[in-house]
């Protein structure tokens, strides 16, 4: 775990208890994005609990999107902050 990384994980879970109350996150859906930010957090390396914990994530902030009870823009803020919070991938590394 890095600063950076536990940076993003705080400013994930601020956003999660704002939303929380803006949108109406339902228990499930909290305990959802948290379980991805912490497990991303705690990841050591590149593998693919990284890819399904960040898989889930997108998946759960695209039903929040199609439900219209989130914008893309408020989506795509909170899943750039859930991606930090774990290690950098290969394929990052890539396209940067």
């Amino acid at each position: 775990m890095t600063d950076r990384r536990y940076t993003a994980y705080r400013r994930v879970r601020t956003k999660l208890g704002v939303l929380a109350t803006e949108i109406e996150l339902c228990p499930e859906e909290r305990l959802l994005f948290d379980d991805c930010a912490e497990g991303l957090l705690l990841a050591r390396e590149e593998d693919d609990e990284v890819r399904s914990l960040r898989l889930k994530a997108a998946v759960g902030l695209s039903l929040l999107v199609g439900s219209e009870r989130m914008t893309s823009a408020e989506a795509d803020a909170i899943y750039e902050q859930m991606v930090l919070c774990g290690p950098v991938l290969a394929q990052d590394a890539a396209a940067a």
